[in-house]
Formats: C-alpha cells, sequence, structure tokens
C-alpha cells in the first residue's frame, strides 16, 4: 500500500510545475459567477433605512433586492448613480458648512468624506420620541437633509454629533480589506480579458458581461471608497438644544395648507410660521424619512446626460460582440437588435427630455395633448422591449457557454498567477 504522501521519486532533482494552460466549462462558469456576485452584491451601497423597519422581509431587504437587480441587469445605472451622488456632494461640499468657526469645531473630530458619505446617506437625524405632539405615530427618527444640516452646522454645531471616522467604520458592513479583495477579483478579470485579446484568444458573451461588471465595480469603489455599506442606525442630535432644534426642524418640514379664509395666517402655528422663515430657505426640506438613493432631483441636462452615455457604452460594449458564436442565426438577430434598441433607446431618452425641458416646447401645444395618451402607450411598450432586451442579452450569455469555440478553452499562463478567486 502506497503512503498517503505519494512515493519519493526516482530523482531528487527539483522541479517547478507551471499551472495548467486549459479551463473547463466549470472553470469559465465559476469564475464569471464569483466575479459578477462579488460585484454586485457589494457594489450596492443602500441608504439608511428609516427607522423601526422590522420584519423578516423589510422595506430595506425589497430596496436591497431591488437594486441587486438593477445591478445584474443595469450595472451601469448603479455606477452612473454613485457618479450623480459624488457629484453633489461636490457641489455641497458639508464639510466646509461643519468647520466654518474654528473655535465652535474646537475638540471635534475633524470631518471626513465618510462623514459626508454618512450624512448623505441619512447618518445624521433627529429623534422626536419624546414629542408625541408632533412625532408621527409611525416614525420618531428623521434624517437629516443637506440642507438641514447646512442649518444646524451654522447655526446650532454644539448639536451635531461629534463621531469618529472610526466608530462610522464600526457600522460599516464592509472594511477597507473587503473592498480591496473584491477590486482585486474584478481587477484582475479586466486584465485576464484584455491579456487574452492581446493574444488573440477568444472571449466568451459571459466574461464580457462580466468584464462589463467588473469595470462598473471598480468606478464604483473609486467613488463610493469612502461610503459605509449596509449601516443600519444613524446617528441622533445630541446636547441641551438638539430637542428644541429637532422639533423646530420638524415643523419647519410640515407642508401647510392654506385656509381658504381672507384672514388665514393668523390661524396658522406661529410655530410652523416661525420654524419656516428660521430653517425653510431652500427647495429641499430639512427633514426625510429616509434618503433616496436614486436621484430624485429635477432632471439636469448633466443627469441625463449620464444616463444617455452610460446606457449607449453598455450597448455598444455588447454590441461589438456582434459575429461571436450562437446558437443559431435566430440568437444572434435578437443579439444584435437587443443592442441597437438599448443604445438607441438612450439616445432617444436624452432627446424626449431636452423636448419636454424646452421653455416653449410641444408640450405647450394642443396637438400635444391630443396625441399624449397615444406618447404614454408607446413609451410604455418602449420600457418594457426595454427591460427585455436586457434581460435577453443576461440570459443569451449563460445560453451561449454551450456552444463555445476551442480556442476560448485556452488561458494566459500568466494570468493563472494574479491573486484571484475561483
Amino acid at each position: 500500500m502506497g503512503s498517503f504522501y505519494g512515493e519519493p521519486p526516482v530523482n531528487s532533482i527539483s522541479k517547478w510545475h507551471p499551472e495548467p494552460t486549459f479551463r473547463g466549462t466549470y472553470g469559465i462558469l465559476s469564475t464569471c459567477l464569483i466575479t459578477m456576485v462579488l460585484c454586485v452584491w457589494t457594489a450596492v451601497h443602500l441608504n439608511i433605512p428609516a427607522h423601526g423597519e422590522t420584519g423578516i422581509i423589510t422595506p430595506q431587504n425589497r430596496r436591497k433586492f431591488g437594486w441587486l437587480v438593477m445591478g445584474l441587469f443595469a450595472p451601469e445605472i448603479v455606477c452612473k448613480c454613485s457618479s450623480l451622488q459624488v457629484h453633489k456632494l461636490s457641489r455641497q461640499p458639508i464639510a466646509e458648512h461643519c468647520m466654518q468657526d474654528p473655535i465652535a469645531v474646537e475638540g471635534r473630530h475633524d470631518w471626513t468624506m465618510v462623514h459626508s458619505h454618512y450624512a448623505a446617506m441619512g447618518g445624521i437625524g433627529v429623534d422626536v420620541r419624546d414629542t408625541p405632539f408632533i412625532a408621527s405615530t409611525t416614525y420618531s427618527q428623521f434624517a437629516l437633509t443637506t440642507s438641514g444640516l447646512r442649518w444646524v452646522a451654522y447655526n446650532a454645531i454644539d448639536a451635531l454629533p461629534n463621531v469618529p471616522e472610526l466608530e462610522i467604520w464600526d457600522k460599516s458592513k464592509a472594511s477597507g480589506l473587503t473592498k480591496t479583495l473584491v477590486c482585486l477579483q474584478a481587477t484582475w478579470f479586466c486584465v485576464q480579458c484584455l491579456g487574452r485579446l492581446s493574444q488573440s484568444l477568444p472571449i466568451t458573451l459571459l466574461g464580457l458581461n462580466t468584464f462589463v461588471h467588473a469595470l462598473c465595480a471598480l468606478l464604483i469603489y473609486l467613488l463610493w471608497w469612502n461610503k459605509p455599506l449596509d449601516i443600519e442606525a444613524r446617528t441622533t442630535l445630541q446636547g441641551t438644544s438638539s430637542k428644541a432644534i429637532s422639533v423646530l426642524l420638524l415643523v419647519s418640514a410640515f407642508e401647510i395648507p392654506p385656509f381658504q379664509l381672507d384672514f388665514e395666517h393668523e390661524f396658522r402655528p406661529m410655530a410652523a410660521r416661525f420654524a419656516v422663515l428660521l430653517v425653510y430657505d431652500h427647495a429641499v426640506p430639512p427633514l426625510a424619512i429616509r434618503m433616496s438613493g436614486f436621484p430624485t432631483d429635477t432632471v439636469t441636462k448633466r443627469t441625463t446626460s449620464a444616463f444617455t452615455i452610460a446606457t449607449v457604452c453598455y450597448g455598444c460594449i455588447h454590441l461589438s460582440a456582434w459575429d461571436a458564436p450562437f446558437a443559431d442565426s435566430t440568437q444572434r438577430l435578437m443579439w444584435i437588435i437587443s443592442c441597437f434598441f438599448l443604445t438607441s433607446a438612450g439616445c432617444f431618452f436624452w432627446v424626449w427630455e431636452y423636448v419636454q425641458n424646452r421653455p416653449h416646447g410641444i408640450t405647450s401645444s394642443r396637438y400635444y395633448v391630443r396625441v399624449l395618451p397615444l406618447l404614454t402607450i408607446l413609451i410604455f411598450f418602449l420600457g418594457l422591449v426595454y427591460r427585455a432586451a436586457r434581460v435577453f442579452l443576461v440570459v443569451e450569455c449563460f445560453i451561449s457557454i454551450a456552444y463555445l469555440p476551442d480556442a476560448v478553452y485556452r488561458v494566459p499562463s500568466w494570468s493563472q498567477y494574479f491573486p484571484h478567486i475561483g
């Protein structure tokens, strides 16, 4: 019976065996799936949920599922959302407002980009559970919007919680090491795809789709490196004046309906009118139940152009595989049509928003009012086709695994020595 550790070699010459230069179907599937799951699951950075969400399937879980589905079928949309959020932070630097008076901030921790992301995702809020006559019967905590945070920083900086950066990272579900490992995996996959192209080795459709996911994940981490992941609880205002400030902010967020009386101002709550004068100098209310992860501001040219460019790039990258081996000519035709539709849909969205936002566009004409129902039906139909095209591209990537040329199974020798999973 041989030894469990094998028999000694006949000669004692030391040797180094290189890694195999071929892979199997399982190797292709496993590396693509592992990379795709890591990129999709860890790249979605949700904002802090509303206070008091309980149950097995919470609204936060449903939001997570929705963003994961979007990350799977439309990774470039998640990437552009992260870009728009960072752009909004750069246009409204919270740190400048939170560090105005050197005397007032003495002894406080430095306000970093981690704090800015934490605040933008609803990490700082007010607790009004001790004011039942004003607080909602459903929610006892509200998040400070950028507008509300600026007001507190200007007028009552002592009420802002003095949170160290380490405490925020302790709440996060992902550390710098976790993000580094995901970035290494995504980088390895991108480099491997480019290396195969440089050696004239073909890549699979699934590999092409995973390459887009990996590229988007790297861009998302580049933008959201300082954003915490999946924090469940926010930090509330503190100090002796925090209760009064919380009530002031909450009342100022109310929408006060006007009375149908000539002397309506005499019947409006004095506290509400006073709060509006002090706080409500911005178009955005100072409080929110939770911060939205999707850009909900009025659609701007920058936002429209960003989503258009992202969708066009996604469609063009997949259109480059028009001559890839498909099971039959029908699937090839459907692939080309889907890519063209995604590309043209991005351009259509840009043109439609341009027409809608014109000062004296077609929206003010009687002809537009007449054809509006038909346009609504057309846009609804195009939306269904748009979703079907995205789903088809992902499904076809897995179907094509059964019809791969032999050259796909060859592996560049150097790629096996790059640290990766799978």
